[in-house]
């Protein structure tokens, strides 16, 4: 439409994982896509001793077929040992520096952000929700002015109770950013995590906008996007638009869900027609 911003599309390596990844690149660059988000640990089993070099490579590899590197994603998904509520601060600590550790890589393959689901890493348990906040704020605070000289934005992501107890909503992300209340700390929302959390699209956007740097493409079960008709990604679109969100989205589909160049190309017209 006319006058509408524009909504850049990115698109998570998890799509085709650890595999040589050019055809997939190429393609999604000749249909449109600017942007890369990246699960290093597909191509690192050991995330964090990715080196300065090879970080340099990562960068320059993508940006050759004019992608950008957009936002790091599944953080954790190599330690479940990393808690973000240590049962001591020596844990917090550890998880803490890893999560810094990534983002000096993240510095160095020129990408702003990182998303933070990890949804059994930040598991409250039996911490009251009053507990936990106090000790998130003072986490993600600490962790905020760390990754600050980096120029990092780390987002927390609302997901489903079905995969974490703790921030299941925009409103709980909401409250979780103003207490924060720190520039390199905001959210991201996930189109499947808000189905699965019965969100009204436009009343969850519409609030978080002020906050929101990032979004998720996906359906339950990281499938192409309106293939489970579970998300109504026409609404989700139009809000979007409709409040002049101009960052990336990030296509998420999952390696299980089929052929990676029919997804790529069934996802953009997805992409295409709401987004």
């Amino acid at each position: 439409g006319i006058g509408i911003m524009t909504i850049k599309w990115a698109l998570s390596n998890i799509m085709w994982g650890d595999v040589e990844d050019k055809p997939y690149l190429r393609l999604a660059s000749d249909l449109g896509f600017e942007g890369v988000e990246l699960a290093l640990g597909v191509l690192s089993p050991v995330p964090t001793e990715i080196t300065s070099d090879q970080a340099r490579k990562i960068a320059d590899h993508y940006q050759s077929f004019g992608l950008q590197i957009v936002s790091l994603q599944a953080l954790l998904y190599e330690r479940a040992d990393l808690k973000v509520f240590g049962k001591t601060p020596e844990e917090e600590n550890e998880t803490r520096d890893y999560l810094l550790k990534l983002g000096q890589i993240a510095h160095e393959l020129e990408c702003p952000i990182m998303v933070l689901g990890s949804g059994k890493n930040r598991s409250r348990g039996a911490l009251s929700r009053v507990e936990a906040d106090k000790l998130a704020v003072s986490f993600f605070q600490r962790l905020s002015e760390l990754l600050e000289p980096y120029g990092l934005v780390l987002c927390i992501e609302p997901l489903a109770e079905s995969e974490t107890d703790y921030i299941n909503n925009h409103m709980e992300a909401i409250v979780l950013c103003e207490k924060v209340d720190h520039p390199c700390f905001r959210m991201i929302l996930d189109a499947k995590s808000m189905a699965l959390a019965k969100e009204v699209p436009d009343k969850a956007i519409g609030k978080s906008i002020s906050w929101l740097r990032h979004f998720h493409v996906n359906d339950p079960g990281l499938t192409v996007p309106m293939s489970t008709g579970e998300v109504d990604h026409p609404l989700i679109g139009d809000a979007l638009h409709r409040y002049g969100y101009t960052e990336f989205v990030g296509l998420e589909v999952g390696l299980a869900s089929g052929v990676p160049r029919e997804n790529i190309i069934q996802s953009q017209q997805v992409l295409k027609q709401y987004y």
